[in-house]
């Protein structure tokens, strides 16, 4: 994880019973922006689709045909290590 995350995402706890806490948490748009580039950047150097020589697939092709998995998994990326850093 990057060293300003401290600064990219904000976590409040709130108490809701005496054994229930939920957490709020909102990540800066930066640092999912930069995710979501890393992921494409991987995903561009392993995808082959026809047409497109390995590593050079522009990121709009990308985003038509795989959008939804890569936000899928850079949500859960995030709340995965937001949690674990709470924790």
């Amino acid at each position: 994880m990057n060293e300003a995350a401290d600064e990219d995402v904000a976590i409040e706890v709130l108490t809701e019973g005496p054994c229930q806490r939920r957490f709020k948490t909102i990540v800066s748009a930066q640092r999912v922006q930069a995710d979501l580039n890393k992921n494409y950047q991987q995903l561009r150097n392993q995808v082959k689709l026809p047409g497109f020589r390995p590593g050079k697939v522009p990121r709009s092709v990308l985003e038509k045909r795989f959008a939804k998995d890569v936000e899928k998994d850079v949500r859960e990326d995030l709340m995965r290590v937001v949690f674990g850093e709470e924790i």
